[in-house]
């Protein structure tokens, strides 16, 4: 992305962020920490952000609450009526002694996405574990399911939706009916993908997240 600063930004119980003591996943919680790394790393100055699944609700609940602080929305996969269950993570072991012990406990668990999940994980003197807070994402998705139309119609900048048909967490109608329904959105879809687009169908994922850049005025 030739002429963007990109951030990569760990969520709270996500990646290398630290896992919140007192379990605050709520929807407020997540959005003052994005927040605050604008405001006191970036000087306030408006950003374009990108979010998949958890991180695209976060990124157009924030455009709808911190409108000065968003220049445009990117959302990889994820509507506005959700309903999620992520109760089957809490089955996952603190500890494995393998990486494909640690795995093999993803598939017990019902798992799909192997691959995605093993990304996040890590080995120290202990075994084999995950970086993400386990007993703390099924808050988190609590926390996030609800009907959040008001959100998603809020904002006014310029927003791409990006579908992959295969999906388990948006359907065709629905992104199609919340570009519809929002001005100044666009939705690109893709056939045959799920939801890990940037993962499954990176170079498309690529062309259209950059095509968007390009026709934004910055």
């Amino acid at each position: 992305m030739t002429g963007w600063r990109i951030i990569g930004l760990d969520q709270r119980g996500h990646g290398w962020s630290e896992h919140p003591p007192d379990k605050d996943y709520s929807r407020e919680a997540y959005l003052q920490d994005i927040a605050a790394f604008i405001r006191e790393e970036l000087g306030g100055q408006p950003v374009t952000l990108l979010g998949h699944s958890l991180g695209g609700v976060n990124a157009y609940q924030f455009a709808a609450r911190y409108p000065e602080l968003v220049h445009a929305v990117i959302v990889e996969d994820i509507g506005v009526e959700l309903g999620g269950d992520l109760s089957f993570i809490e089955q996952l072991p603190d500890r494995s002694s393998t990486l494909q012990e640690l795995r093999e406990s993803l598939k017990r668990a019902g798992v799909r996405a192997i691959d995605y999940f093993t990304e996040s994980a890590f080995e120290d003197e202990n075994g084999w574990g995950f970086r993400f807070d386990i007993k703390g994402m099924s808050l988190s998705q609590q926390q996030i399911n609800g009907d959040w139309w008001d959100d998603w119609l809020s904002s006014t900048c310029p927003v791409l939706l990006l579908h992959g048909t295969k999906s388990f967490a948006l359907t065709l109608s629905q992104a199609e009916l919340m570009v519809s329904r929002r001005p100044n959105t666009r939705l690109v879809v893709f056939e045959g993908i799920g939801h890990s687009i940037h993962t499954e169908e990176l170079d498309g994922f690529y062309k259209a997240v950059k095509e968007f850049l390009g026709e934004l005025d910055r």
